[in-house]
Parts: C-alpha cells; sequence; structure tokens
C-alpha cells in the first residue's frame, strides 16, 4: 500500500510539471526585465478554422493560394518595419534583377512611407525620369487604380511590363503646405543597369555620377575614375543625387577607392556586436566635391557619411534620406522559389554618427529650382547645385578653367 501511494504521489507530480510545461509550450514565454509575458502562438487549428469560415460564407470567388500568401506577408507586416517582407518567386526573382542585370519598367526606385508609396529616386534615363518624376513624390494611383503602402508589391508589379507598353502614374507632388496632384503617361522602356558615368566639365574638372551601387559598380566606378585620370583631371565632382543605394558591399568598396587607410562603417546587429568595415592605404587622393539630395540613401550614405568623417570632400546641396539600416536576403528553399528580406543591422559613419531617420546634413545646404528639369551637365543652367560645387572646386584647388 505504501508503494502504492508512493506512485500515485509520484504520478500527481509528473501530471502537474507536464501541466506547467504544457502552459509554456501552449503559449509560449518571454523574460523581459524579470517580468513573464505571454506570446499568442500561430494556431494551425485556428488558421484552419478561419480558412473553414472563408470557405464556408465568404460570397466571391477567391484564391485559397493568396490566402497562404498574405498570411506570410502578414507575419513581416507585424514587424512595422517598411524593408522587411515576405517576397513571392516572382517578386524575389525581380528583387535579384534589381542588383545583378537589367529589367523592363519606368525605371522608379520606391518605397513605404507611411500608408503611402514614396519615390526615392528615378534611375538615370528612364523613362520616370525625363517625364519629371522627382525624389519625393508619392505615388497615388496607376492606370486610374489607387495603391498605397498596403498594396507596395502589387503596385511595383504594376508599374513593370513589357517594353513599349503605357502606364499611366498619378503622383502628389508637395507644393509649399500642400499637395498638387499630377498624372504621367509613360511609355515602360528597358531600364539598363549601368550605374556609372563620366564627364569632363573642362580641361580639369571631372563630373562622375554613381545612379545606384549595384554588383558592377565598383567595377565601373574604376573604369571611370581611370578614364577621367587619363584625360588629366585634377579635381573630380561626384554626384550622388537620387541614388537609393542598394549593395553595402559595393559602397564600401567604392569608398575604399577615395579614402585613405581607416575605417569605412559601423555595423551594429540586434546582440550589440558590431562589425568594422575598412579601407586600405590606396586610394585616388584628388579633390573631391560631393553633390547629395533628398534622395540620397544608404549605401550612398554610407559614402557620403565616410567622406565627410575624413573631411575628403565638400558636401553639398540637401539633407540625405536617411536610410542607415541593412537588409539581408533568404531565399526560403521549399520548393516555391520565395524569399525574405528583414532588417539586420544599423549603421554608422566613421566617427560613428547616427544615421537612419537623421541623414547628413551637407556642408554647403543649397536648393535645386522647382523649374529644373534635370540635374547634371545637360542641364547645367538649372543645376544651380552642380554650378556651386564647379564654384567650391575651383576656390580649393588651381582648377581656374572656364566651363
Amino acid at each position: 500500500m505504501k508503494y502504492i501511494h508512493r506512485f500515485i504521489v509520484l504520478i500527481l507530480v509528473c501530471i502537474l510539471c507536464f501541466s506547467f510545461f504544457s502552459v509554456g509550450l501552449i503559449y509560449g514565454k518571454r523574460v523581459e526585465n524579470g517580468e513573464i509575458s505571454l506570446i499568442e502562438p500561430v494556431n494551425p487549428t485556428k488558421v484552419e478554422r478561419l480558412k473553414q469560415i472563408i470557405r464556408e460564407n465568404f460570397l466571391f470567388d477567391y484564391d485559397e493560394n493568396k490566402l497562404n500568401t498574405y498570411m506570410y506577408k502578414g507575419i513581416f507586416e507585424g514587424l512595422e518595419d517598411p524593408y522587411s517582407e515576405y517576397l513571392t518567386k516572382e517578386e524575389y526573382m525581380a528583387l535579384q534583377e534589381d542588383v545583378q542585370g537589367e529589367f523592363e519598367g519606368i525605371g522608379v526606385v520606391v518605397t513605404k512611407d507611411g500608408d503611402y508609396i514614396q519615390v526615392v529616386s528615378p534611375v538615370d534615363g528612364s523613362p520616370a525620369a525625363k517625364a519629371g518624376i522627382k525624389a519625393g513624390d508619392y505615388i497615388t494611383a496607376i492606370d486610374g487604380e489607387s495603391y498605397s503602402a498596403a498594396s507596395f508589391q502589387e503596385a511595383t508589379k504594376k508599374m513593370r511590363g513589357l517594353k513599349g507598353s503605357e502606364v499611366t502614374v498619378t503622383v502628389q507632388r508637395k507644393k509649399g503646405n500642400s499637395f498638387e496632384t499630377l498624372e504621367f503617361t509613360l511609355i515602360r522602356d528597358t531600364i539598363p543597369l549601368l550605374t556609372v558615368s563620366s564627364k569632363m566639365l573642362d580641361e580639369q574638372i571631372a563630373y562622375l555620377r554613381i545612379s545606384s551601387f549595384d554588383s558592377n559598380t565598383a567595377k565601373e566606378f574604376k573604369t571611370e575614375m581611370e578614364k577621367v585620370l587619363q584625360k588629366n583631371a585634377k579635381a573630380v565632382i561626384l554626384d550622388l543625387r537620387s541614388n537609393p543605394g542598394g549593395l553595402v558591399d559595393t559602397g564600401t568598396k567604392v569608398a575604399d577607392m577615395l579614402l585613405p587607410e581607416g575605417d569605412i562603417v559601423h555595423q551594429r546587429d540586434k546582440k550589440g556586436n558590431e562589425t568594422v568595415i575598412s579601407s586600405d592605404k590606396n586610394y585616388y587622393d584628388i579633390p573631391l566635391a560631393v553633390l547629395v539630395d533628398e534622395g540620397t540613401a544608404s549605401s550612398s550614405e554610407i559614402l557620403t557619411g565616410a567622406l565627410k568623417d575624413y573631411n575628403r570632400g565638400v558636401i553639398i546641396g540637401k539633407n540625405t534620406y536617411g536610410k542607415g539600416i541593412v537588409q539581408r536576403f533568404w531565399e526560403l528553399n521549399d520548393g516555391s522559389g520565395a524569399g525574405v528580406k528583414i532588417t539586420v543591422a544599423e549603421f554608422f559613419t566613421p566617427k560613428k554618427n547616427k544615421i537612419h531617420k537623421i541623414g547628413i546634413q551637407p556642408d554647403i545646404e543649397i536648393d535645386l529650382p522647382k523649374e529644373a528639369k534635370g540635374i547634371g551637365p545637360k542641364f547645367f543652367k538649372e543645376d544651380t547645385q552642380l554650378q556651386k560645387a564647379i564654384e567650391i572646386i575651383r576656390e580649393k584647388t588651381e582648377t581656374k578653367n572656364p566651363l
């Protein structure tokens, strides 16, 4: 009888232990600052029940595959980070195209800004750039259909399309204390991803434009830099305006070519681990003026921030965009072809100045006229920022030749 009593006690203890374990397993636990809070789990039974209610009651036809896709997307929407998202196979492939080759569309880089889709920058020479779509515009409709941040991927897909096809894009543009509505009818084209171009402005001043930081940008930059040096350039105006960034390692490779030995950028992850990317002692020791604006973002800000901290050039234009975070991409490898993009680290300048949501303040702030149709040498008479860069370069060097 004594042994039976002990056996019953042992069973009760096991049941109690298992019960407490089950509570943790079913509801989940998070310990923060010594307090335990319950985490609502993803309940497969609940998901199936929701789908059952839809199947049995929803009036209209629907695609069940879309339910799954939006469920996955919803997980990342819960992060409330516009740069982290679940990507379908098509979206993941499009992302790879953006940094590897070329694509067909209107040529505009966009991001989520609250509930809206905002233009970070038009791609140089693209239909969007030629039509006059500008950094800071908000895209509100495509072919008459309204779009918001909630339908971001659908909007980007809608703007892509076969070369020669037509699309109408409606934007809201800030004008004083209000907004004006503008409509652009564009013909889609092949958007080349050549990201660096150069031009001699006179016998001694070279102009180099970087439109984004893709897989071949560092190689292109070196080629163009060598080209202008062979033409006896004594100073360089580096144009990073409306450059939305791109690959971090490409941005640091370009920075390495322009900086002496030292830190380029500090990256810090959620655990506080810090990674420092540094430059070697070999670099192009040539006077620089750097042009930036509200569309200068991400990797462009890594380069701008490093150049500013080293006093390697005069920064001219407007305060930059303020995207100081890094995303990493994963392909899910589950046969779906889908992937995810998630923010994994924040970056800081060599002097550990914060960039995210702050941007980089130029040394000389100057507006571009609202009536300006473009930037660069082709629009020199309207490009007051470029004019200022030439003036500053001539003051700081012996380059006195007229333009």
